[in-house]
């Protein structure tokens, strides 16, 4: 009797069909896994041109901050300077006004900040320059070494006739004391020594070379003609006169180093550094501000003077104020006065 029909065997079926699959989906992953890297490393590169945007462009901006700084700050420098060329001289005149103007007796001033082309200037005229004549004196000295025609190393012998009275201490000192033409000049300045200046005097040709020297500087209203403490030629008439025009265009042009050169003009303001008489236009001015300059006083005629660059980290200025026929306290108490409202209005503010 024949048999039957046979019943598939499933099991087999399924292994193979398991089989097939594993096949395929292992197919399947390694056709798919470069696509998959290349894609990964794309994104890694795009990644990185992202990066390298944004830092390129944060860099860009840090330029441009930067650059507008930079902008900016040159415009805060125009700013400054047009503001010192361009200065309020009303308040200025005010100041001298309050102060100045009521004092009896003949008085003028000359103001400018170091870098305006016009200064105000009230009442020039000449007058007795006291002491402030030595500024031309060492000026001469300096022209002269700046030609070879004077050597600040030099010696010098006192003698007991070269002595005279008044400021200094050179009077004081021994004859046969040795000195060089650089101390000369220093004690002239600083101390106000009157036989140093006589010294001074003759060592560079006289009072005519000091004159040549002062018409050579272009001052039109200085003149030497004596020398200190002639008593003689004063009973006479005859005094040493200036204005405070030529000393304050005088003091403008060494402090800019238009002068004599950088190197003498240099020399010539650490002198006046060391001027140790601050008691007028500095008097009340802070530590931090820098004075060169140099004073005259003549009680007999009531002279007072003063000559002075003030300057500070924001700035410089001149200031010269002459006063002569007047009363000595009230001519010092309005020159301190002054200087502190100039240091206000010109430095200060």
């Amino acid at each position: 009797m024949p048999s039957g029909p046979k019943r598939p065997k499933w099991g087999g079926v399924m292994a193979v069909a398991v089989i097939a699959l594993v096949v395929i989906l292992g197919g399947f992953y390694l056709v798919m896994k470069p696509h998959a890297k290349r894609s990964s490393t794309r994104e890694e590169v795009s990644s990185q041109v992202t990066r390298s945007a944004k830092q390129t462009t944060s860099s860009q901006k840090i330029s441009k901050a930067t650059a507008s700084s930079q902008v900016s700050a040159i415009s805060s420098s125009k700013r400054a300077t047009s503001a010192a060329v361009t200065w309020n001289q009303a308040a200025v005149r005010a100041e001298i006004n309050r102060y100045i103007t009521p004092l009896a007796g003949t008085n003028s001033v000359y103001v400018t900040p170091m870098n305006a082309s016009q200064p105000l200037v009230i009442n020039n005229r000449p007058q007795r320059a006291a002491s402030t004549i030595k500024l031309f004196i060492l000026a001469t000295a300096y022209a002269k070494v700046s030609r070879g025609q004077f050597n600040l190393d030099q010696h010098y012998t006192l003698q007991e006739t070269d002595k005279v009275g008044g400021t200094g201490v050179l009077g004081g000192q021994a004859a046969g004391t040795i000195l060089s033409y650089r101390d000369l000049l220093n004690d002239m300045i600083t101390q106000s020594d009157n036989t140093a200046t006589n010294i001074i005097i003759n060592l560079v040709g006289g009072m005519p070379a000091v004159n040549a020297e002062i018409r050579q500087l272009g001052a039109r209203d200085s003149q030497l003609n004596r020398k200190m403490m002639d008593t003689a030629k004063l009973t006479a008439g005859v005094d040493n006169v200036t204005s405070v025009q030529d000393v304050g265009h005088l003091l403008q042009r060494l402090y800019r180093h238009q002068l004599l050169s950088a190197d003498a003009d240099t020399q010539m303001l650490n002198i006046l550094q060391r001027t140790q008489n601050h008691s007028k236009l500095p008097a009340s001015l802070p530590a931090t501000a820098t004075v060169y300059n140099k004073t005259g006083e003549f009680g007999d005629y009531g002279v007072q003077n003063d000559a002075a660059i003030i300057a500070d980290k924001k700035g410089a200025f001149v200031a010269v104020v002459m006063c002569q026929n007047g009363n000595e306290a009230a001519q010092i108490s309005a020159m301190r006065q002054l200087g502190s409202a100039l240091y206000r209005d010109l430095i200060v503010a």
